[in-house]
């Protein structure tokens, strides 16, 4: 795996775009009035505009090549990790610090122009063809691709793990951290095939987030933390996919949300078919609407904490279903009272259904016993000494 060839601009179908063509490169300040950004790489330099499109793969070429885009200022229109058309690109690393984009992308592009003309990548395929075909076969290939958006990036449009068209991306990871903002974010791709789409966001602000778009995942794993978003869909957030797809485009979704999230709006997602496997948890308070939920299994996570040990378990079990509960409930020389609620005197039953987050402590009453001395009887709490019993 090999750059073929250097860097280099070209316009296809009227769209300005930048090759890597496999060449580690970092997109920074433009020095010059006008510009949007400066690409480095190399051995080289070049000032660009701030539409342009910059790939890290290659344009019509199936050499395979590696790609590296860092990106720490300046404006581009948008950064897609593997090549356009006829590409193989076999790792990506996409790392984003600063600057401004209307896209991100993790894959490749198989349709962004109008002058592909091989059958397998033409614009004309819709979503339906990435499910029915072999979308393995693509003649735009990435194998895995890494996408890393942190600090105070702004991308004003979409952020996507996968590829572009009929396009074939075998794993897509995508971590979001920092105050990163974004209009939506799709752990797969837009279209084509994602075999394993990770969605990990600590942080930020978004509009809609979900596990895929259109085209196939094999399984997804979103996972949000600390992250404010309006709308978060379990599966797949376009509406026309429904209609299209006759067996689900993502086979299986896991989404997570951890507690200091804000979700809005919990939904399926589109393409709900019966058999579309998909496990939603989240912590209490995390979610404000949920009833668009429907298809898999649902757990709202509360927080229990006995004797100053926590434990997660889902709203509406009870004490009894705490794993090691029955250790909480033993003390040497004691006799275990029940559970009250930390702080005061209000026992909690370890049958009684938990709807929010609880503290609660053991209640021990001390067993005493009966000591003879010399024929008298005396009694005396466990633990105590001989010489410390009253009247001995």
């Amino acid at each position: 795996v090999y750059a073929a060839e250097a860097p280099k601009e070209e316009t296809i179908g009227g769209k300005k775009c930048f090759f890597a063509n496999g060449n580690a490169i970092t997109i920074s300040e433009p020095t010059t009035e006008g510009k949007g950004a400066t690409i480095s790489w190399n051995g080289g330099a070049v000032e660009v505009v701030a539409d342009v499109t910059v790939f890290g793969g290659m344009h019509n070429d199936s050499t395979p090549v590696t790609a590296s885009i860092t990106m720490t200022g300046g404006t581009v229109k948008n950064i897609i990790g593997g090549g356009l058309h006829t590409s193989n690109t076999t790792n990506v690393e996409i790392n984003v610090t600063g600057g401004n984009l209307t896209s991100v992308q993790g894959g490749g592009a198989a349709a962004f122009v109008a002058t592909c003309t091989e059958d397998a990548c033409k614009s004309s395929h819709t979503p339906n063809d990435s499910v029915k075909a072999d979308v393995t076969t693509s003649p735009c290939q990435v194998g895995t691709a890494v996408v890393n958006i942190s600090g105070n990036t702004k991308v004003s449009s979409t952020i996507y793990g996968g590829g572009q068209g009929f396009s074939n991306t075998d794993k897509a990871t995508v971590n979001l951290s920092g105050n990163v903002t974004a209009l939506w974010v799709t752990a797969g791709g837009s279209n084509g095939r994602t075999g394993e789409a990770i969605l990990n966001i600590t942080g930020g602000i978004y509009d809609t987030v979900q596990a895929g778009n259109r085209g196939v995942i094999d399984e997804a794993t979103v996972t949000i933390e600390n992250a404010t978003i309006e709308t978060l869909y379990t599966s797949s957030g376009d509406t026309e996919t429904t209609k299209e797809y006759e067996v689900p485009a993502i086979a299986k979704s896991t989404v997570t949300i951890v507690e200091g999230s804000t979700v809005s709006t919990l939904l399926d997602g589109a393409n709900t078919a019966t058999n579309l496997d998909v496990e939603v948890t989240y912590d209490k308070g995390t979610v404000t609407d949920d009833s668009g939920v429907s298809v898999g299994e649902v757990a709202e996570i509360i927080k229990v904490t006995v004797n100053g040990t926590e434990y997660e378990l889902e709203v509406g079990k009870t004490l009894a279903d705490v794993e090691g509960i029955e250790d909480e409930k033993v003390k040497e020389g004691h006799t275990f009272k029940g559970f009250v609620k930390k702080g005061t005197t209000e026992f909690i039953a370890e049958t009684t259904a938990l709807t929010d987050n609880i503290s609660v402590d053991s209640l021990f009453e001390v067993n005493t016993y009966k000591v003879t001395v010399n024929g008298k009887e005396y009694t005396a709490e466990h633990g105590t000494a001989l010489g410390d019993i009253e009247g001995l």
